[in-house]
């Protein structure tokens, strides 16, 4: 049971934190999914000219990443006594926040042609993102147990 939560905790924190940058990037008319933008990085091509096998790669970086956050959600309660709860969910959520946006700092900053998009209208994006990540893990450990 263990494993399966990880998991089920896992796709659905990676599903709803794309969903809520698809939507995003909608509202705004700005790309800010994170596959997308992953893909630019890697193939260095334009980004509406992504073809789906393209955009895998950033999906797959994406997802894999959002397991390394996940785990690391698990050390945190397994190994601190930090309860599961929505405080430090958002606590959490924040932390991972910031670990995310400095990661894609880097990237933009030593990538050769990096996307034209307004960064910190990005990385407020990505701290929100993030957040919602950890309260959909939180929900599903909530839920299972």
């Amino acid at each position: 049971m263990v494993i399966t939560g990880f998991i089920i905790a896992w796709i659905v924190a990676i599903s709803l934190m794309s969903s809520f940058s698809s939507l995003w990037s909608t509202l705004t008319g700005i790309e800010f999914r994170e596959h997308v933008l992953l893909s630019h990085l890697v193939i260095k091509g334009h980004i509406p000219l992504f073809s789906p096998k393209q955009q895998l790669i950033g999906w797959v970086i994406h997802i894999l990443m959002g397991a390394i956050f996940m785990a690391s959600y698990e050390l945190l309660w397994k190994f601190t006594g930090v309860i599961r709860s929505i405080q430090w969910s958002l606590i959490f959520g924040v932390f991972i926040g910031i670990v995310g946006i400095m990661g894609w700092m880097l990237m933009f900053k030593f990538h050769k042609h990096p996307p034209k998009i307004d960064f910190t209208h990005y990385y407020i994006h990505l701290l929100f993102a993030h957040i919602v990540f950890s309260l959909a893990a939180y929900g599903v450990y909530n839920y299972l147990n």
